[in-house]
């Protein structure tokens, strides 16, 4: 059987006190992709070569592809930008030369050279609009986080049959992402029967904005999820605590929603970690009084806390709807930890497969 093939972008994200991109995810490649971790894959590095060269000290673990041009920093790019390390990455996988890559570049200019790339279509024959999903942690292990980012686009500031029409474009969208995103919980991360379930401010039927309203008849009027052999389940509407306490596989929403409720959960694990932090100073103080070694141990719980919440889950989003394969996305601020596990899930993922399950899911649950 042959090696999985992924591309990593290595020019493009923030410069943090860790390092820079470059550094930063080299040591992600090590902890991740290097011998006796698990996963046997070919790696294509793709930016500045010198540079590459030199955060591996020379001994870079697989193929180069040099950046011939790089975008200034700040600067709103308005088409695809050739030579860049993220057009090249994209240039590469419609050609095939690999089915998966990670980058912790701009959302925004991500979204811009990806223009180019084949969309899956639906049943209907339409193409399906590309969804951004996160892991996110819960009391049973985790669920996934369904648009987080790119369909937020749409005014629904009108009134009249323009509202109902945009709800109506924005409410099928949201239901492909729903299938597709499930079938990605399925094919890649061996979620057996994943749950799909629309964020809502309560369960009760005329609890809801239009659009959730929306969204939850579309589902509930397909007659496969009803069915005894349905891989995909739909369980309704879910307020944040059920999708937190392990009730659904899959938390969809619409891509504005979805977006202000990821930044407010990584701004509650960064508020936690520091009253963590201040706990911790405390006990220090306390251990020192009493002769009570309780420093390291409060330490290693907080390290534990954080990983189930942030660095274990919401370190890297997939995009999914491209045929051409998935790219995994990382924060342009991602730690070593969470390029680690953005790395990880591109590698699992790198499979011709996926596609298909996305392509026949969108079929078998189909509106049309």
């Amino acid at each position: 059987m042959a090696k999985k093939r992924i591309g990593i972008d290595m020019d493009n994200g923030d410069v943090t006190s860790d390092g820079s991109v470059a550094y930063r995810t080299a040591m992600g490649v090590k902890g991740s992709l290097g011998r006796g971790n698990g996963h046997d894959v070919d790696v294509v590095f793709y930016g500045d070569k010198e540079n590459i060269h030199k955060v591996f000290s020379g001994d870079v673990p697989g193929d180069v592809v040099s950046s011939e041009r790089f975008y200034v920093d700040g600067e709103d790019i308005k088409r695809p930008v050739k030579g860049t390390s993220l057009n090249n990455l994209i240039r590469d996988i419609k050609k095939g030369e690999f089915s998966s890559f990670f980058t912790i570049g701009d959302t925004a200019k991500v979204g811009i050279e990806t223009v180019g790339l084949k969309r899956i279509r639906s049943a209907n024959g339409k193409k399906v609009f590309p969804a951004l999903v996160v892991r996110a942690p819960s009391k049973k292990g985790f669920y996934l986080f369904s648009d987080i980012g790119l369909g937020n686009s749409d005014n629904f500031d009108n009134n009249g049959i323009f509202y109902k029409m945009v709800v109506d474009r924005v409410a099928r969208r949201t239901f492909d992402n729903g299938v597709m995103t499930a079938a990605y919980a399925n094919n890649c991360l061996g979620v057996e029967n994943p749950r799909i379930g629309i964020l809502s401010n309560g369960v009760e039927e005329y609890k809801g904005s239009d659009l959730v309203k929306r969204v939850d008849k579309m589902f509930r009027s397909v007659r496969a999820f009803g069915e005894g052999g349905s891989v995909i389940r739909y369980v309704g509407k879910v307020e944040p605590n059920m999708a937190m306490g392990g009730d659904v596989d899959v938390l969809l929403t619409d891509g504005f929603t979805g977006n202000v409720s990821v930044k407010f959960l990584e701004a509650f694990y960064d508020l936690l970690g520091f009253f963590k932090d201040k706990r911790t100073e405390e006990l220090g103080v306390l251990s020192k009084l009493l002769a009570v070694p309780g420093i390291p141990v409060s330490k290693k719980v907080r390290a534990r806390v954080m990983e189930d919440l942030g660095e274990k889950y919401v370190s890297g989003a997939v995009l999914l709807g491209y045929r051409n394969g998935l790219i995994v996305k990382g924060h342009g601020a991602s730690s070593v930890e969470q390029i680690s596990s953005g790395l990880r899930t591109t590698a699992i993922c790198s499979s011709d497969g996926l596609v298909d399950s996305i392509e026949d899911a969108l079929v078998k649950y189909s509106l049309d």
